[in-house]
């Protein structure tokens, strides 16, 4: 339980916070004017009812702790309803940073996680040595200061604002008895210019996370530690705070870590940058993530759409222009556009409505030709996972057949026909769509075939053994 001051509105509220809600209790002079302006209304002269709801116009608050006198900036749900007990007002909050002392900017905040101590093993900077001598059971372990490779810091612009991205190993050492003597765990940077802008900085830890999900393929997880830290010293950095989501829904599913399901970073040197510029703008679509590992091997209706909907919004990043066509076939579309224009000036009401309808059905392409557009075009790339999925299954694989599985199966569940029966080879289909939809997105961020199918066979546990790539660095 933490207890503090806060202003809010031009009112110094007393607050109260159990790590979940945050309870703003006004002062005692100011309690009538909150009842009669902000919770009530005044219908006629002396008259009050209920008035509308209130909501938070802050996207974040400022205050100060009783217990040490730290300061605590708490992140709202910017606009949402403010609820009320008598004068005391509940607001919901996102996440709050507790400041161990203050500063006045902002230029790094670091991400820790289990998940990341994966993506880029933390474990690299250690080495290993055995006693050389007969009986001399000495056994070292070391911490070099350097990872074994330079890794290039990627930007990307965030609110206007360019990010530097890099990922970096951290060495604690330990004398006590019950903890490891060393302990090394992998923090993901973001660097920018000094900033105190706390609204930028909340947008940063969303984006970092909904990075660490996409190569994890699953919602649960969150970060064990956020540190911000300040400019200290030249381009040193001095960390002075930590960030807490609220709530922290974490499932620690080492099951799934330690079965290698996610995407490592050495794959994606190059692309992160890209990737992250994508979550920033909101253009990687990320609504098909399941919300745990387990829940990742079940298909229904929901996440069938969703899949389905991932796909057409990557086909349209990918291949801006579409399918491409014959010649033959793109003069007749053009010929039919035309004369359908001339139908549409020429009518009016529901008759115009419909040929506007046929017009559009011309100018875009079916679901199912997008997949078969896709699997010829990723062939090289895809074709291996696919082969063999529907090989174990006593099927082969048609991209054809496939599409038009797909197609028919998503308008049953959009258009609610939820009385027909699931079509058992559309699941298996819809299977290997989410597979074709991380290579859509890893190719139109830069990332290689070869890396592409590396991330493939990881994150979905396909343990194929892929060509070997010779390095050519």
């Amino acid at each position: 339980m933490i207890t503090g001051t806060i202003t809010y509105k031009n009112i110094e509220f007393t607050f109260v916070f159990d790590q979940n809600e945050l309870r703003l209790i006004p002062p005692k002079e100011k309690r009538d004017f909150i009842h009669f302006n902000w919770l009530m209304k005044e219908i006629k002269p002396g008259i009050y009812a209920n008035g509308d709801p209130l909501e938070m116009e802050e996207k974040y608050l400022i205050g100060r702790c009783n217990e040490d006198g730290k300061r605590i900036i708490f992140f709202t749900n910017y606009g949402a309803g403010i609820d009320s007990f008598n004068t005391v007002l509940i607001v919901d909050i996102a996440a709050y940073i507790l400041c161990r002392f203050d500063r006045d900017v902002i230029d790094r905040i670091s991400f820790e996680s289990p998940e990341l101590n994966y993506i880029y093993p933390a474990n690299m900077v250690l080495m290993y040595s055995l006693g050389g001598l007969e009986n001399d059971s000495t056994i070292g372990v070391t911490a070099s200061n350097k990872t074994l490779r330079a890794i290039d810091k990627e930007e990307f612009i965030v609110a206007g604002k360019s990010v530097e991205v890099s990922f970096n190993i951290t060495r604690t050492l330990s004398a006590s008895m019950d903890k490891a003597p060393i302990t090394v765990s992998t923090s993901m940077d973001f660097d920018f210019e000094p900033t105190d802008d706390y609204d930028f900085i909340f947008q940063l830890w969303i984006i970092a996370r909904r990075l660490v999900q996409y190569l994890c393929f699953r919602q649960n997880l969150g970060f064990t530690k956020t540190r911000l830290s300040t400019p200290y010293k030249g381009n040193k950095h001095e960390a002075f705070a930590e960030m807490v989501a609220v709530p922290e829904h974490i499932t620690q599913e080492q099951k799934s870590l330690k079965k290698g399901r996610y995407i490592k970073h050495e794959y994606l040197e190059g692309s992160i940058g890209k990737l992250l510029q994508s979550i920033a703008d909101n253009n990687l679509y990320l609504r098909h993530i399941p919300k745990t590992f387990e829940s990742s091997h079940t298909i229904d209706e929901s996440s069938f759409v969703l899949i389905t909907a991932a796909f057409e919004w990557e086909f349209r990043r990918l291949f801006p222009e579409g399918v491409k066509k014959k010649t033959a076939r793109t003069n007749a579309e053009r010929t039919a556009t035309q004369k359908l224009g001339d139908l549409i000036k020429e009518s009016r009401g529901e008759l115009k409505n419909i040929y506007k309808f046929l017009s559009k059905l011309i100018e875009s392409d079916s679901l199912a030709k997008k997949i078969l557009y896709t699997g010829k075009e990723l062939d090289s790339v895809i074709t291996i996972f696919g082969e063999r999925l529907y090989q174990m299954n006593g099927e082969k694989l048609k991209y054809a057949e496939m599409g038009e599985r797909i197609a028919a199966q998503r308008n049953d569940f959009a258009h609610g026909n939820l009385d027909k029966d699931f079509n058992g080879l559309a699941f298996l289909d819809l299977v290997y769509l989410k597979w074709i939809i991380y290579a859509m997105q890893l190719k139109c961020h830069g990332v290689s075939d070869i890396n592409i199918q590396s991330a493939i066979n990881d994150l979905f546990g396909q343990g194929i053994n892929l060509p070997y790539q010779q390095n050519t660095e």
